[in-house]
């Protein structure tokens, strides 16, 4: 069954309205995902992976700290004494706290890994983020089990008076040295993810503007068609001047986004020319077409004409920045841009 996507709609007819039709639309499953890949652009998941890269750096910092600054320290103090001094005991249930502190923290990134990955998958490659962020929740999730068990069978022999903390700070330490090494594979493997999800963002950015270039396609084509109310008019009454002039807005807005999409579409091309180099060529080649057509010029003159009240004139300008338009709509369509 499809998934219904609303959007108000308007029931006037074209040719008695100066403003766009939209439709209530019944879309299906591929037709979602394509419409929440627009929603959910690539920036997001790489601000996402951005964050649980800096979540793990913070861990890393903290137990580096905790090795370096501690546990080290008291492994060589306790090897030279015979038994604990007052201080070192201070220190122990000082090391002892804040190990609780760092395995509660690791849980609550454990936790926001498991409910990223939980969430529905909308790109391919989510599958492997996913599946990343789940493995690295689960190790996260049993080292805090193991040290709250070092910490819990510590207190118990001291309890029984058959500790004097060497077996704690010896187990702590093996404990987080094997957490680093895993920490620093998941590291790893995020930062070359990062990588390939900043291809995948390069092209679902250029994609993103050859979807808005043929979006503009349409809406020329549907603004030129409202403007034919006016082709065999000499004269405009107030009322259809006045719409003229919204048509005009119409017109000079298309051309600005029409614009805007060239200059990010350059933009693009030129920071593909090595990643993506058949797609920055796509990109190269519309932007040559577009440029020798000269459309932008034909829809400034449409929408000069229009504010004047030359309607004929306006159509004639506004239709040839339509044709122009549409002999590229093959190009602009993303299936084609390889």
């Amino acid at each position: 069954a499809g998934r219904p996507f609303s959007r108000e709609a308007s029931h006037a007819k074209l040719a008695a309205t100066d403003t766009a039709m939209q439709v209530i639309s019944v879309i299906s499953e591929e037709a979602y995902l394509s419409f929440a890949r627009a929603e959910l652009r690539m920036d997001d998941i790489l601000e996402e992976v951005a964050f649980f890269e800096d979540q793990i750096e913070q861990l890393a910092e903290q137990r580096d700290a905790l090795i370096e600054q501690q546990l080290d320290a008291l492994k060589q103090e306790l090897a030279e004494g015979d038994e604990p001094t007052a201080e070192q005991q201070r220190r122990m249930e000082q090391l002892d706290a804040e190990l609780d502190r760092y395995v509660e923290q690791a849980w609550d990134l454990a936790e926001q890994m498991r409910l990223r990955a939980m969430q529905r998958r909308i790109y391919d490659f989510e599958d492997d983020f996913g599946d990343m962020l789940e493995d690295e929740a689960h190790r996260l999730q049993t080292q805090g089990e193991d040290l709250h068990r070092i910490r819990r069978e510590h207190r118990h022999r001291q309890r029984a008076g058959e500790d004097d903390g060497r077996q704690f700070v010896d187990e702590a330490l093996d404990r987080l040295r094997d957490d680093a090494e895993g920490a620093e594979q998941f590291e790893q493997h995020m930062e070359q993810m990062e990588r390939e999800m900043d291809l995948v963002r390069l092209a679902d950015d250029m994609l993103a503007q050859v979807e808005r270039m043929a979006s503009i396609i349409r809406e020329q084509r549907e603004l030129t068609d409202r403007l034919a109310e006016f082709r065999n008019r000499e004269t405009l009454t107030s009322q259809q001047a006045l719409r003229a002039q919204r048509m005009a807005e119409e017109q000079a807005s298309l051309e600005a986004d029409l614009t805007e999409t060239m200059t990010q579409m350059d933009r693009l091309a030129e920071e593909a020319a090595d990643k993506l180099p058949n797609m920055a060529q796509s990109l190269t080649d519309i932007l040559d077409e577009l440029r020798r057509l000269d459309v932008t010029r034909d829809q400034h003159e449409a929408a000069q004409l229009a504010r004047a009240g030359e309607g004929r004139y306006a159509h004639r300008a506004a239709q040839s920045a339509a044709n122009k338009l549409e002999s590229l709509l093959r190009q602009c369509d993303p299936q084609n841009l390889q």
